[in-house]
């Protein structure tokens, strides 16, 4: 039996969506193709085809494909923005370790899910030199997770910026991690477990913010 929707069935699915998840499809196919053909060579008629619509129904959404590629940011930003402990919890009150861990499983998680999204912004960077937001909210990140790690750790002598320091080098590691193991395809040759990754990293970092006379 041919599994293949016909023309009829792919027409009622496409009438199904609502417009938000219309919007949505028109965005995930847009992050898609930019990022496999940069966004220059990329058209608004093939992700209209990609999508399985007409071009003039994007535009019903969408300005244009500049206004395409700023609604592509607003959703990576929203995916990341959802990372954290459930609502109610202080972070203050979780051990340092444990709340490494489990940040730096959910932005694992979260950047996997996005590595067209990473790569994107990366090869069109000159593209978004006006838009500042997803680096804004990568900075605002570092600088919550840098107060969390002061409000632990305080340093010694009171340098002010060590925490942001530690949690921009720490968000980093992950950013290359998922970078080298699967957009340039550094796991073929030397797999990782992303969990004893964590645990050596996360370790060494808490491990190095101890007092001299008490570390592991």
């Amino acid at each position: 039996m041919n599994s293949a929707a016909s023309p009829a069935a792919a027409g009622m699915e496409r009438r199904r969506l609502t417009g938000a998840g219309r919007r949505s499809q028109i965005v995930a196919t847009a992050r898609r193709l930019f990022a496999e053909r940069g966004y220059d060579a990329t058209t608004t008629r093939e992700i209209a085809a990609a999508s399985g619509i007409s071009e003039g129904l994007i535009y019903r959404h969408f300005s244009g494909k500049d206004a395409l590629l700023g609604a592509v940011i607003d959703d990576g930003i929203a995916r990341f923005s959802a990372l954290g402990p459930p609502a109610g919890v202080d972070r203050r009150q979780v051990p340092l370790e444990d709340l490494l861990l489990g940040l730096g499983r959910a932005f694992l998680a979260a950047v996997g899910e996005q590595l067209d999204l990473i790569k994107l912004l990366i090869s069109q960077q000159h593209l978004l030199t006006q838009d500042r937001r997803f680096v804004e909210f990568i900075d605002g990140a570092a600088s919550n997770l840098g107060a969390l790690i002061d409000h632990h750790h305080p340093a010694d002598d009171g340098e002010p910026g060590r925490g942001y320091l530690i949690a921009r080098g720490y968000m980093g590691s992950l950013v290359a991690l998922a970078l080298l193991q699967h957009a340039l395809g550094l796991q073929a040759v030397r797999p990782v477990d992303e969990g004893t990754y964590l645990r050596v990293m996360v370790g060494t970092l808490v491990d190095g913010l101890r007092p001299r006379g008490v570390r592991a």
